[in-house]
């Protein structure tokens, strides 16, 4: 999954390409780099989270996940990361997870 960075309340995302991590015994990655700047925030999160399905079998997906993002964007680190969560647990209703949910939100506060 690429990751999403949030820069001055706008969102950014770039497509790597590479293939995912432990599928390849051997692979090529791309490198890409983000700068950083106080205040931005840095998001990873696992393939459970795009792929989530309702039961209609709907992927929750990255433009509904780039939403949410977007609305809790101004938020703190801890308002984003559960609104994230709570979205994706609205979306799925009463249907179990199916795979894991795994986030990691980073907020550069600068050197």
């Amino acid at each position: 999954m690429h990751p999403i960075c949030i820069q001055n309340g706008v969102l950014i995302t770039r497509d790597s390409r590479s293939p995912a991590l432990g599928i390849l015994k051997s692979a090529d990655f791309k490198v890409d780099t983000f700068q950083l700047k106080p205040g931005d925030y840095f998001i990873i999160f696992s393939d459970g989270i795009t792929e989530a399905m309702n039961n209609n079998d709907d992927l929750y997906g990255i433009l509904r996940l780039n939403n949410i993002v977007k609305l809790a964007a101004k938020d703190n680190i801890e308002k984003l990361a559960k609104a994230i969560i709570d979205d994706v647990m609205l979306f799925l209703g009463d249907k179990k997870q199916n795979d894991d949910l795994s986030l990691v939100i980073v907020k550069y506060k600068g050197i």
